[in-house]
């Protein structure tokens, strides 16, 4: 047996002498005595009983079931009463004070044991619950998702301050509504009303989730986003006898998920326009360390091709003049004068393979002039010669500008790339010649100086250039013509380089070749060239 504090309300004193006696010999503690409704209240504030053993009827005007209400509204200290009437009407009015035991005078020991027993437990275990169920109120207060919980029958039973918040409506006034007056759920998409949560968690007796796609209206008409779910709220026995609702606002969630997905498409853009820039960069770089390569082989072979032309050529001009005068002095009728002949036609030839040798060792002097390269590049054509069943088509603008070159040899690097691509045809086909006005910026992957260039494509239909020859094709004497010299594309390369310009090569084996040549345009635009350089 628990000690409790038990405060005596007896107006009688004889009889709450000999209650006393009783309370204490069954082990509890007195802790004061009053004969009114007013001194039960005092008394109740200064020594705060766990128990109250009351009269019905006391001094003066207010009678025990006065004092029971205003105890039990303000310090919820349970009341046994004691009365030695036990008519309908008073136990009646005594029933709404909400007492815990009612003993009619006179009863045993036993039987006041038992009513005091019984009334501390049930006052203890009532306040445990309350315990519980504030400590509950207060974190279902305090968290920071909404809850709704509802009886068997979807009433409202209580809302928390956030689900106040969304619904608009006070807890006050949902207080028995049912949920799906308060609740009123629509699918974002379709706009039609939500199965009613209540009855899906009832019927299923298990959580039911509220999707991402579902908007709350509330009570003035504000659409919300939302997501959560519902879920039975079960008794000891497992019988289900509510429902509770748990919904957030997805509204920030949404908000920072669009941020997100932003940032990660800007971040995605930033890095693919940097990969863009690194690899822009890279080509760039991969360009200038081939280009540096390649000009500093050319410069050595120049040096040394540079020095053997110059000997040369000396050497070709004494045997050039001593066959001048040798075929003076011969009889054109003798076989010793076409012998002459053939061994002057081998010295011209090899005489302008020393001229193209000067070209690549950068030794040959260039004299520009402002050209129109319309009518050159038409020239060219027909001196470099082609097959019979080879034609040439030209694509050249009327506001074609003009650019300050040497004319003659613009002209032969012309033709030795179109006798190249007369070559790759053995068959025949269509030479494309195209010229463009471009402007080079420094987003161009292409070893020039920012400026305006004009731009000449030739395009053959012919063989194609393998993979793993496209570096070495303007390299002299790099040939895959057993009977070729290897001299015609390098000298191409070493006059567009001496003019300033670039020419690059892209190749599908089988199906295509281009040779482009840029060339700087000419400071007077337009201007008239002269009649010397169109001649």
């Amino acid at each position: 047996m628990e000690e409790a504090k038990i405060l005596i309300i007896e107006d009688e004193a004889i009889v709450a002498e000999d209650l006393e006696m009783a309370i204490t010999d069954i082990g509890y503690e007195v802790v004061g005595r009053a004969d009114s409704a007013d001194g039960a209240i005092n008394k109740a504030f200064e020594l705060k009983p766990d128990l109250v053993l009351m009269d019905i009827v006391l001094k003066g005007e207010k009678n025990g079931i006065d004092a029971a209400y205003e105890l039990k509204k303000k310090m919820d200290i349970p009341v046994i009463f004691l009365t030695a009437y036990s008519d309908n009407d008073l136990i009646d009015r005594a029933k709404s004070s909400e007492p815990y035991a009612y003993l009619v005078k006179p009863f045993q020991g036993k039987q006041l044991l038992a009513a005091i027993e019984m009334a501390l437990y049930r006052s203890r275990m009532e306040k445990r619950l309350k315990e519980s169920e504030e400590w509950l109120a207060t974190t279902l207060m305090g968290i920071g998702d909404a809850v709704i919980a509802t009886d068997r029958e979807g009433c409202v039973k209580f809302m928390n301050p956030v689900a106040e918040g969304l619904t608009g409506y006070s807890q006050e006034d949902a207080i028995g509504k049912p949920l799906k007056d308060v609740f009123v759920i629509i699918d974002e998409d379709s706009g039609e009303p939500v199965p009613d949560v209540v009855t899906a968690v009832l019927s299923r007796g298990t959580a039911v989730a509220i999707t991402n796609h579902t908007i709350l209206i509330s009570r003035d008409g504000a659409n919300v986003p939302i997501s959560g779910n519902g879920a039975p709220i079960r008794d000891s026995s497992g019988e289900v006898t509510g429902v509770v609702l748990v919904f957030r606002d997805v509204t920030k969630n949404r908000e920072f998920a669009a941020r997100t997905m932003r940032l990660n498409e800007e971040l995605e853009k930033r890095v693919k326009e940097r990969t863009l820039e690194l690899d822009h960069a890279y080509e760039h770089l991969n360009i200038a360390m081939k280009q540096m390569y390649h000009a500093q082989k050319m410069k050595s072979i120049g040096v040394l091709a540079g020095g053997i032309a110059h000997d040369f050529e000396s050497l070709l001009a004494v045997v050039l003049g001593n066959l001048s005068v040798a075929k003076e002095v011969v009889d054109d009728n003798q076989e010793l004068f076409r012998m002459l002949e053939e061994i002057e036609k081998a010295s011209l030839h090899a005489k302008d393979l020393t001229r193209q040798l000067l070209t690549v060792s950068g030794g040959e002097t260039i004299v520009k002039q402002t050209v129109d390269l319309a009518k050159l590049l038409q020239e060219s054509t027909i001196l470099a010669g082609t097959g019979a069943n080879t034609t040439c088509e030209f694509e050249i603008p009327d506001d074609l500008w003009h650019v300050d070159a040497d004319p003659a040899q613009i002209a032969d690097a012309v033709g030795k790339i179109i006798t190249n691509a007369d070559q790759a045809m053995p068959n025949g086909g269509t030479i494309r010649i195209r010229c463009d006005n471009v402007t080079i910026g420094i987003a161009q992957v292409i070893p020039l100086e920012e400026g305006d260039y004009v731009k000449i494509s030739i395009e053959d239909m012919g063989v194609g250039i393998p993979d793993e020859n496209n570096c070495w094709i303007f390299d002299p004497f790099f040939t895959t013509k057993p009977d070729e010299h290897g001299l015609g594309l390098a000298t191409a390369y070493a006059i567009v380089k001496g003019h300033g310009g670039h020419i690059a090569v892209k190749s599908d084996v089988g199906i295509r070749t281009v040779f482009c040549i840029y060339l700087p345009a000419s400071r007077g635009g337009r201007d008239a060239p002269s009649e010397e350089a169109t001649s």
